[in-house]
């Protein structure tokens, strides 16, 4: 759904664009502050570098100030444990 949460004037359009050449997932994360880009754990140490030279030449030029985030997926999810 994010085509519809993102207008192509977006300064951001340009990035998703680059990244999804590059055959990454990528969404928007809540309303939009957040662009989320998902990579296999496989490709990370490739992929990382030029992720973070795109990301930070797409704000560079739109000027927007920004907070790159490694995050890793939680392949446990919630445990609730009963005493």
């Amino acid at each position: 759904h994010t085509p519809y949460r993102i207008s192509n004037e977006s300064p951001v359009t340009s990035l998703i664009d680059e990244l999804q050449k590059m055959k990454l997932g990528t969404c928007l994360s809540g309303s939009g502050p957040s662009i989320l880009i998902f990579v296999e754990r496989k490709q990370i140490k490739i992929l990382e570098p030029k992720i973070i030279s795109l990301v930070a030449q797409k704000m560079d030029e739109a000027k927007i100030e920004y907070d790159f985030r490694r995050v890793h997926t939680d392949h446990l999810g919630v445990q609730i444990k009963t005493f």
